[in-house]
């Protein structure tokens, strides 16, 4: 194996960090365990505000930097020069433990016009109820009346060294970097709820196409099978029935032994019913062991 190609483990200011050499411009991300799920109904919002107010100091910049908050996941990720990255990384931390809060009502009326946006779904509200995963379904209620006492306390209690990680790719670890965070709690992944009564479940909103939403263990076999059955939707719902457009498959870990395997195609109105009964046709082929062996290979 070739050592360039390894991931090296390591740390810096006590945070764990994942090194891995890598030619070019180099990339780099701080990643925190909290998100959405970690919220309630009411504070829905805290995290995305901590990550928009962290980043507002770092203005206009020539490398390229972006924050995101996702469901149990907050990331700062950055490319550029090595100084550009240890001073992105760097300053971001610094935000972290002092917040613009002056900037706050205006960064709050920033996330209500982003939200305004985004249309994130139904599927987790539906599967996860109104709490944990599936506050992704909702808006960001707790952003309007979040005071700046509010905010300080979330990012202190979830934004600290001993529940981040930090990962690079580069020649070498970039000099010049300072993580001073406060230490706190490694935070376990969200409980898992249900709003499901049982299983097989469906549901039924009107928009033109056919999603799966299971839960698997996280096993190659479970990888290997969303590979194949994108395929073969395709094949079947697109090449062959021409009733498709967009058919895909995804598998996202849960971290917790399981696995989401996602997978969707799209429909006109007037072929719902088809896409529908070729989706679960190709479901029952797999389940009777009708896979061929070139998809596999």
């Amino acid at each position: 194996m070739n050592p360039q190609s390894a991931v090296h483990r390591t740390e810096v200011d006590g945070i764990p960090t994942l090194f891995t050499y890598a030619a070019g411009p180099v990339r780099a991300g701080l990643v925190f365990r909290v998100g959405i799920a970690d919220e309630t109904l009411g504070r829905a919002g805290l995290t995305h505000l901590v990550e928009h107010l962290a980043l507002y100091r770092q203005g206009v910049a020539d490398y390229h930097y972006n924050g995101a908050t996702k469901a149990a996941f907050t990331h700062f990720h950055v490319e550029g020069a090595e100084h550009e990255i240890a001073a992105y990384l760097t300053g971001v931390c610094a935000s972290l433990t002092d917040l613009p809060m002056d900037r706050l009502e205006t960064e709050k009326e920033i996330l209500r016009t982003e939200e305004s946006r985004r249309d994130s779904g139904l599927l987790p509200l539906w599967r996860y109820g109104a709490q944990g995963y599936g506050l992704v379904s909702y808006p960001e209620w707790g952003v309007r009346n979040a005071s700046a006492q509010d905010v300080w306390q979330w990012a202190q209690s979830w934004f600290t060294s001993d529940n981040a990680v930090l990962w690079i790719a580069g020649e070498h670890i970039p000099a010049g970097l300072s993580l001073k965070l406060p230490a706190g709690d490694r935070r376990p992944m969200p409980a898992v709820t249900s709003g499901l009564p049982l299983t097989p479940a469906y549901f039924s909103d009107g928009t033109g196409g056919v999603l799966l939403d299971a839960v698997v263990a996280d096993t190659p076999a479970a990888w290997l099978y969303s590979g194949v059955l994108e395929r073969e939707l395709t094949r079947s719902l697109r090449q062959e029935g021409g009733y498709s457009y967009t058919t895909a498959s995804d598998l996202t870990p849960r971290r917790d032994g399981f696995a989401v395997l996602a997978a969707f195609a799209d429909a006109l109105p007037a072929k719902q019913d088809a896409v529908l009964g070729g989706f679960v046709d190709v479901l029952a082929g797999f389940q009777a062991g009708r896979i061929a062996q070139a998809d596999l290979d």
